[in-house]
């Protein structure tokens, strides 16, 4: 592959320039099911808490959790309450609202609080390195 063609392939992404911001990022990839964009908000440390009691780490074991949020095609709405930032990292509180179907096409609903720890890249990007979509229970 030549740099022109390795060029045309690569994706740009918005970096997310504050805590808030992303959550919203996220959001939009998680509707759009764009489980690579939603991989480029993890830390390459992060760690991904997808149901009360399970924890994966590594951005392979959180795109298969992730596989199964998209599977659902979910409407996913979310609503900061709360950053609280020193510095690079943040912990963040966001209540959040999933719409999708079952495999079967039976409807779901589902809504929580998160708390989540992200952090700033050199890049000037926040990224999650704690996601606990379970946090608030």
């Amino acid at each position: 592959m030549n740099a022109n063609q390795m060029n045309a392939t690569q994706r740009t992404l918005p970096i997310a320039t504050s805590p808030a911001e992303l959550v919203a990022l996220f959001n939009e990839r998680m509707n759009a099911g764009d489980v690579d964009a939603l991989l480029e908000y993890y830390d390459d440390e992060g760690s991904f808490s997808p149901e009360e009691g399970v924890l994966v780490t590594g951005k392979e074991a959180i795109r298969e959790a992730l596989l199964g949020f998209i599977a659902m095609q979910p409407t996913v709405v979310g609503n900061v309450k709360w950053v609280q930032q020193v510095g690079s990292v943040a912990l963040i509180l966001n209540d959040w609202t999933i719409n999708g179907r079952q495999p079967d096409g039976e409807a779901v609903s589902m809504t929580g609080r998160s708390t989540d720890v992200v952090r700033c890249g050199e890049d000037g990007g926040w990224r999650f390195y704690i996601d606990c979509v379970w946090g608030g229970r």
